[in-house]
């Protein structure tokens, strides 16, 4: 409620005060003081006023709004009062005085509105919760009134009827007069009832009727004073009692609405706080915030200290971004509120005390760790005469585990207990993403099934760190995820001729291959037969697949290492097979992200950067990826791939997921999969699609993930993705820099083919127009990747001295990002951020960015906040290739840059003047070398084709920032 209502209902009150004056020196004169009548005339004017301008803001609603009782109640007291001053004669008698007392209606009003303004002074809550129960109970005294005049009605029609006919009666005078008529016995009822008068009092003459009036009257007397009085008492207090609870709900909603506008003021804040708009605030952004003098009131006035800026900064500031993120902003100056809370300092105490607690730990094992060296190194100072024998002991024993040719394989089988069920269902390719839970139980797995496992192709034992996807398939996807019913393994009968005997079941079968120290496949028979097909004899053999998978290719395969056959021969057929997906859930599970990655990457590795992008991303554990070893069917790959790109399974769960996921190994080896290459072409081409690049590294205690992402991440600001990324292992993009589609390894050459042909959008490679689409359209897509590639890795080369195109000072370094991104001439819109890197981000490097800015860019938004080493010579590189470019938007940021001077801003206005920008945004805030000069030069300089622009020059000599194009034009910047 506004000011206006308060002043209003503040004079009604003055106007009851005089009232209750003017009456008391009336009845004590006989008179009425000489002042009342101007007084009543001056407030009958301001109070006529007061009704006619709510009329006229209200309109319509003045009758039918939600005031409108209000206005009505509100316009009879307003009558009442001109009554009483055109009737000052007092000739009305008892009505006059009525109608006189009657203009204090409006004190309800007052009472109301006191009520409204108590509901935000919590210490007075009682008095608020009686005025409440007050209020309630008065708009349920019409109900109370007439239930109690209905009943004591009927009871006055008994007790009326009963007694009247022997009125006047010399021996009940009493009785006669209480109730010889119907309104007489009402109101003696209703005195009885509320205790205006004692029934004792009229027994003596009531014993003395006959029979039935004594009942009649008794009765009345039970059922009112014990149930009716004690009805309505306990009522009213029921209700204050729901008032009560009503009044906490409210004080609730109150306490929750006032944090949601403190929460939306500290983001009305942060947004003044944040001159450029990148969603941080930096310490240069933070110092200017701080010079208004009116930004310190409002920081006062929401309880926080601001005295001491550095303090607050620090304590604010993310330690990895060294700038203040939007979250932070918000918690922490809802924590710094206020003075410190009981339960502040109760944590404080707890966390003292599990710091004592951790560290007498930590005391007791290091003296638990210094015995025990102390005891191995006593231990193997005594096996040191004994080292040759054992050394002879493990020899033995790793030649015997050697001989027993997968014997720890097949006994590590019969203990591993079934941790999936099998399940065929309908769900289609891209709806067989697996969750990151499912993702985490694998390697909660892992320990139970990997026992014993070696690589196929060395023999090596495999460690549950070091087991890859390759491996993972060949022991534990293929034989899990097989036909139930068996593999069949098929020949002509013209090969089992060389048999000894058809195969018989529990007989194993294996298929020996050149250059794996395993076989490529191993199984038990199930049963075998030769039967005719199509008028052709075949032999048949179902087989129940232990390892790896049956491959038709020249080599043999072996019955129980007696008999053989020519699996050149050979047809395997394994229909009705499942996914790995399917293993782990029958419900469908739609990407969100797509999974592109080198099979031979450690599982551990894989899913380490999947549980890290799902924390980064926000995704909790249900975020979904999909990834081709578990979602395909690897038994029926013919199904799922099929000649045509757009038709494979690929391609259908790229299309569903809203960004691609590339997991690095330590080689970058998906950089040589033709496979994963066009994966990423088609993610990058998608400008809706997200693109993030993850890869492991070796950290103080154990792996950790580290990511890269194409875009900033929402809630993340982009100086907290700089910092985030600077510990991505940038060596690993350099083999990105180099990649060429066409040159790209694939399994199976035939999938080369079909994405070649895909990339030409033509089936016809070995025609002409095939070739010219072909090599076009090859051109565009490595152009596309090198230059993304190049944004990404930019400043990481900037940081560790990479970028090979240094002026003097700078060495030459790797990364060949500038060609990469110079040489794309398809890319329109480029966005960088060199924030923050006030070391290494020096004019050299501007100018080589400049240098390598593409030709046909029409959208640019670089970033240099708190580059301080940056001079006019950044914004002369930068201008000279504004020149050769046909911007139409641009975004330029040097918050904190304090070495920029007019000079550099007067070339940056003439450029633009002759450009066709038409979206400009500009922040030199804190540039305090900036005088009106440059910027008067700006305003006078602008392009012609302008239609949208935004400038912050806090901290510069005009102090002051603009939010759209006409502030900007309309003001008038102070001449030197």
């Amino acid at each position: 409620m506004g000011l206006y209502e308060y002043l209003v209902d503040f004079m009604v009150l003055v106007y009851a005060l005089c009232l209750g004056a003017e009456i008391h020196y009336t009845s004590l004169n006989r008179s009425e003081p000489a002042w009342v009548r101007p007084m009543e005339i001056g407030f009958c004017v301001m109070f006529g006023v007061d009704l006619l301008i709510r009329f006229c803001l209200e309109g319509r609603l003045f009758f039918m709004g939600s005031r409108r009782w209000w206005n009505l109640l509100d316009t009879l007291s307003l009558t009442m009062l001109i009554v009483a001053l055109l009737e000052g004669s007092r000739t009305l008698g008892n009505l006059s005085a009525f109608v006189r007392v009657g203009r204090i209606l409006r004190l309800a009003r007052c009472l109301w509105t006191f009520k409204n303004a108590l509901a935000k002074w919590t210490h007075l809550r009682q008095l608020r919760v009686l005025i409440t129960s007050m209020t309630e109970s008065t708009k349920i005294m019409i109900w109370l009134v007439l239930l109690v005049l209905s009943f004591n009605y009927v009871y006055g029609l008994v007790l009326t009827e009963s007694i009247w006919t022997s009125c006047p009666n010399v021996h009940t005078p009493v009785l006669c007069e209480k109730f010889g008529s119907l309104l007489s016995t009402m109101m003696t009822l209703y005195q009885i009832q509320y205790s205006g008068l004692l029934w004792g009092t009229l027994w003596d003459e009531v014993a003395a009727l006959d029979w039935y009036f004594p009942a009649a009257f008794l009765s009345y007397i039970v059922f009112a004073l014990m149930i009716l009085v004690n009805t309505i008492t306990s009522f009213i207090c029921s209700l204050q009692g729901t008032v009560s609870k009503r009044e906490r709900d409210l004080l609730i909603d109150n306490e929750m609405e006032y944090n949601e506008r403190l929460v939306r003021q500290l983001y009305t804040i942060f947004q003044d706080f944040d001159q450029n708009g990148n969603g941080a605030i930096s310490w240069a952004e933070f110092q200017l915030a701080l010079e208004d003098e009116r930004m310190h009131a409002f920081l006062a006035a929401l309880e926080l200290d601001m005295s001491d800026a550095v303090k607050v900064f620090q304590i604010l500031a993310s330690d990895k971004t060294g700038a203040i993120e939007e979250s932070d902003f918000l918690l922490g100056c809802l924590r710094l509120r206020g003075g410190a809370t009981a339960v502040d300092m109760v944590r404080i105490q707890m966390e003292q005390e599990w710091i004592h607690s951790a560290l007498l730990q930590m005391k007791g094992l290091m003296q638990k760790t210094a015995k025990d060296l102390a005891a191995v190194q006593f231990t193997l100072a005594a096996q040191e005469s004994v080292r040759p024998t054992s050394h002879f002991s493990r020899q033995k024993t790793s030649v015997v585990a050697d001989g027993a040719r997968d014997g720890d394989d097949t006994a590590s089988d019969s203990s591993v207990e079934v941790l999936h069920h099998y399940q065929r269902t309908n769900l289609k390719t891209f709806e067989r993403a697996v969750t990151v839970e499912e993702l985490s139980g694998i390697l909660d797995e892992l320990p139970q099934v990997c026992h014993g496992w070696k690589d196929a192709h060395t023999g090596d034992v495999i460690s549950e760190k070091k087991l890859n996807l390759y491996q993972f398939n060949y022991h534990y996807i293929m034989p899990k995820t097989a036909p139930q019913e068996g593999v069949l393994l098929q020949w002509p009968a013209s090969c089992a001729k060389g048999l000894k005997a058809l195969p018989k079941a529990g007989q194993e079968v294996c298929q020996r291959c050149s250059g794996m120290a395993l076989p490529k496949a191993r199984a038990t028979v199930l049963r075998a037969q030769l039967e005719v097909e199509d008028d052709v004899e075949k032999l048949n053999v179902w087989v129940c697949l232990l390892r790896g998978h049956f491959v038709n290719m020249s080599s043999e395969v072996l019955f129980d290492e007696e008999d053989e056959l020519p699996a050149s021969d050979m047809s395997v057929i394994a229909r009705n097979s499942i996914s790995y997906k399917e293993l782990l859930s029958s419900e469908a599970c739609l990407p969100v992200w797509y999974c592109t990655h080198w099979w031979g990457e450690p599982l551990h590795s894989f899913i380490l950067c999947c549980q890290e992008h799902a924390i980064l991303r926000r995704l909790g554990s249900s975020a979904s990826y999909w990834v081709c070893g578990y979602a395909n069917r690897q038994h029926e790959l013919d199904l799922e791939i099929a000649e045509d790109v757009i038709q494979t399974s690929f391609f259908a769960a790229l299309r569903a997921s809203r960004g691609l996921l590339l997991i690095l190994d330590e080689n970058a080896t998906p950089f040589s999969r033709i496979w994963c290459d066009y994966e990423l072409y088609s993610a990058v081409m998608n400008p809706s699609m997200e693109l993030d690049i993850a890869a492991t590294i070796q950290g103080e205690q154990q792996e950790e993930a580290r990511i890269l992402s194409k875009n900033v991440i929402p809630g993340e600001s982009a100086v907290a993705k700089s910092a985030r990324e600077q510990d991505f292992p940038i060596f690993l993009l350099d083999r990105g820099l180099q990649v060429c589609l066409e040159k790209g390894s694939a399994t199976r050459e035939s999938d080369k083919i079909s994405i070649l042909q895909s990339i030409a959008q033509s089936r016809e490679l070995l025609s002409d127009e095939g070739k010219e689409r072909l090599e076009k359209n090859l051109l565009r897509a490595n152009q596309t990747l090198h230059s993304t590639l190049a944004v990404l890795a930019w400043p990481q080369a900037m940081h560790k001295n990479l970028l090979p195109k240094h002026s003097k000072g700078l060495h030459s370094g790797m990364l060949n990002v500038c060609d990469a991104l110079v040489n794309d001439s398809f890319r329109q819109s480029l966005d960088l951020s060199l924030a923050h890197f006030e070391e290494t981000c020096v004019d050299s490097v501007v100018k080589t960015l400049a240098e390598s800015l593409p030709s046909s860019l029409v959208k640019l938004k670089l970033s240099f906040e708190d580059c301080v080493r940056l001079t006019d010579l950044s914004l002369q590189a930068l201008t000279s290739r504004f020149q050769q470019l046909k911007l139409q938007q641009l975004y330029l940021d040097f918050v904190g840059c304090k070495n920029l001077t007019d000079a550099g801003l007067i070339l940056l206005a003439k450029v633009l003047h002759s450009s066709s920008i038409f979206e400009l945004e500009l922040h030199f805030a804190g540039c305090v070398r900036l005088h009106s000069t440059g910027i008067l030069a700006l305003q006078e300089k602008l392009p012609t084709s302008l239609r949208s622009f935004k400038a912050s020059f806090k901290g510069t000599s005009i102090n002051r920032n603009f939010r759209d194009l006409i502030d900007f034009k309309e003001y008038k910047v102070p001449r030197q």
